[in-house]
Order: C-alpha cells, then sequence, then structure tokens
C-alpha cells in the first residue's frame, strides 16, 4: 500500500513558530496549527498529548482536509493552500521523497476546491473583515488598526488597504515593518489607482495610542491579551477578533465602549447562509475520504465515480 509510510503529527497552537530546520520530517505551521509529516516505515514517538497522530490513508484524508480549507475555522478558506505551497517550496529540496505525496495531493486539492468549495461566500479572512466592516458602516477612508504581522494579517491587510488607511502593529516592529514594506512594493507595481489613494504604515509603540484614537476599526490578527499601551484606554468603534473565541478572550478587551465579534460571533453573523455551505462542505469531505482511499492504491491510480460526485451541484 503506497500511503503506508505516511506518518503525520498534528496539534492546534498559536504560539511559539516551529522548526523548519529539521530535515527529518516537512513542517507546516499557520496561525492555527503545526503539522509535521514524515514518510518512514517506523512508527512515530507522539512527544505529548498535544499532538495528534494520523498514519496512511487517514494522515492522507487529513492533510487534504487541512489544505483545501476543510479543517479551518473559516471552512473553505483560501489562504491555508497558498501556505502550504510556500512551505513545501523552502522545505522541497530536504524532502524529495515527499514530491509525489504532494504532487498529488495539490492535483486533489485543486480538484476538490474546483468541485465542492466554489460559491461558499466569503472563504478568506480578507473578504470576510472587508464585508464587517462595511455591514458595521465604517467609512472608506477612515483609519483601521491590524494587530499581528502573521500569516493571517497578510491575508487581511491587503482587502482593508484597498478601501481604508490601514495601521499595522506587532509585538516585533520589524514584522510589521517587513509586512507594510511588502505590501507597498506590491501597490506600487498595481495599476489600480484607488489603491494609492489610501495608506499604509507601520504603527510602532511610540504611536499606537495617537493612532487608535483616530481609528473606527481594529482587526485583530493573532490570539492574546491587549498590547499593554491600549489596556484601559477607548478601542475603536467596531473590533473584529479572528483570534480568539468570545469565551476565551481576555477581560480587557471588554473595558471599553465599543462592539466586539469575536471568531464565533463573526460566524454566527452569517448562520443564514451555512444550510447551503454544510451541504457543500459534506460532499467535500466525503471527496477527501474517498480520495484518500483511491491514493493507497497509488500515485498512477485513476478515480472511480461513486454517485456523491454529484451532490454539490444540486445545493
Amino acid at each position: 500500500m503506497w500511503l503506508e509510510q505516511l506518518h503525520l503529527l498534528h496539534r492546534r497552537t498559536g504560539a511559539a513558530n516551529a522548526d523548519t530546520s529539521n530535515i527529518s520530517h516537512f513542517t507546516l505551521q499557520t496561525c492555527q496549527r503545526q503539522i509535521q509529516v514524515h514518510w518512514t516505515s517506523d512508527p512515530l514517538d507522539r512527544m505529548d498529548d498535544q499532538w495528534d497522530y494520523h498514519w496512511g490513508a487517514k494522515a492522507y484524508e487529513f492533510l487534504l482536509r487541512v489544505v483545501s480549507g476543510l479543517e479551518s475555522a473559516l471552512v473553505g478558506e483560501t489562504e491555508i493552500f497558498g501556505q502550504f505551497k510556500k512551505a513545501w517550496a523552502m522545505q522541497a529540496s530536504d524532502h524529495r521523497q515527499l514530491e509525489p505525496l504532494f504532487n498529488k495531493l495539490l492535483e486533489d486539492t485543486k480538484e476538490l476546491r474546483t468541485h465542492y468549495l466554489q460559491n461558499l461566500g466569503q472563504t478568506s479572512y480578507g473578504s470576510l473583515a472587508r464585508r464587517l466592516l462595511l455591514e458595521n458602516a465604517v467609512p472608506s477612508g477612515a483609519c483601521v488598526l491590524i494587530l499581528g504581522a502573521g500569516q493571517l494579517a497578510r491575508a487581511v491587510a491587503p482587502f482593508l488597504n484597498s478601501q481604508w488607511n490601514v495601521g499595522v502593529w506587532n509585538r516585533s516592529p520589524a514584522r510589521a515593518e517587513e509586512l507594510v514594506a511588502n505590501l507597498l512594493d506590491k501597490k506600487s507595481q498595481s495599476m489600480t489607482a484607488h489603491l494609492r489613494e489610501t495608506t499604509l504604515e507601520n504603527i510602532t509603540d511610540d504611536f499606537l495610542s495617537e493612532f487608535v484614537a483616530k481609528a473606527r476599526a481594529l482587526v485583530v490578527c493573532h490570539p492574546g491579551d491587549l498590547p499593554p499601551a491600549l489596556a484601559g484606554g477607548r478601542l475603536p468603534q467596531t473590533v473584529i477578533h479572528f483570534g480568539e473565541n468570545r469565551k476565551d478572550l481576555a477581560a480587557n478587551w471588554f473595558s471599553s465602549d465599543c462592539e466586539i465579534l469575536a471568531l464565533d460571533d463573526v460566524f454566527a453573523r452569517f448562520q443564514d447562509s451555512m444550510e447551503v455551505r454544510r451541504s457543500k462542505i459534506i460532499a467535500a469531505a466525503h471527496f477527501a475520504q474517498e480520495r484518500a482511499r483511491l491514493r493507497t492504491l497509488g500515485p498512477s491510480a485513476t478515480s472511480v465515480a461513486h454517485g456523491w460526485e454529484d451532490l454539490a451541484h444540486f445545493v
């Protein structure tokens, strides 16, 4: 069986970055999870209880669900696919034994997304944040502060900066500066004049309180407490927190008279469209399960129709 040597360790994390220098395995690190992919005939040590262990077809099915966005908090989101491709491009030279597997994984991800995850509504955190700001009547050209400079912030910032003046703050000023420089470079290459009408800047600790005072919205792209400079002060009128569910928010987030939308609040707001989404997601999950079984036959195996493939076309 082709997938007998595939072993996968997974844990949810919002903490330290993964060590991608360990060439014994491929590593995928996002703001939600850390995954290690091993190709070996020996069983793995789980290390501690925080890690889930998957093997063989179950490992492939789980990896396909993650890369396609089925395991994301925002089901069907597109950022994870790009994160996987970037991680693979950086580590591929150390893991050539995984190349046939990942080539099939990329093919299967594209097929799953094309047939089952199209037209789900907002399927990126950036488009979701933009819709929420518009629904909360944040006027074009207003100031919006993004907290964080990781992968989620990088995905969100371009969607917001097309319409609002965006400031980026991060615990590490160098990372915020890098994000802003990268996005400014992309804007300078754009031919869309509207993009040049908005500003994008790195906000340091010295100017954080000043920027917040004029900001109409705050978009949080990492878990954790308020920055010390903002604790106890007045927050913008609208706060969107992609880093935590409401029950996990620290008390100091509620010390200001503002509307706070935590991650679970955001999903609840769009509950009306969830039934259609759910039908498509169920069909996508069936696809992932059956495709994993097919891959046990080897990389050259071709798919066989099972009848459920057309479910998504009737929802």
